[in-house]
């Protein structure tokens, strides 16, 4: 996904189709048409962009609408999003939120464990 998460930001190039609309195309054509070309905010260009995203994706904030579906419609950084171009990539973020919700859950009961430990040596001591 590293440099595919742009678009043309003209109203009427909002929704990703299954055909883009000539003016959404391209950079060139969406500057023309009074759009600009600009990269999504939630993207994977360089590790610490993609370490957050990835972050967000595994809290599960909003993740669908604002991460998955735009990485989903994703072609190329000189393409518009064309809808549903690569579902596969859906698979990717179910992966990442079941690791993501295993790795939270053992990170709690560590932390559960060391205190209930603490508390009991405090107690005995």
């Amino acid at each position: 996904l590293k440099g595919k998460m742009y678009k043309c930001n003209n109203p009427i190039c909002d929704v990703p189709r299954k055909i883009p609309l000539d003016e959404c195309s391209t950079p060139e054509k969406c500057d023309k048409g009074g759009g600009r070309w600009v990269l999504h905010p939630r993207n994977f260009n360089n590790c610490g962009s993609a370490l957050l995203t990835l972050f967000e994706v595994a809290t599960l904030e909003q993740w669908a609408h604002e991460i998955m579906y735009p990485a989903i419609d994703a072609v190329s950084s000189t393409e518009s999003p064309v809808r549903d171009y690569n579902p596969a990539m859906a698979l990717f973020f179910v992966v990442v939120i079941i690791s993501g919700s295993f790795f939270m859950l053992n990170i709690f009961v560590g932390v559960v464990l060391y205190t209930f430990n603490e508390v009991k040596m405090n107690r005995e001591g």
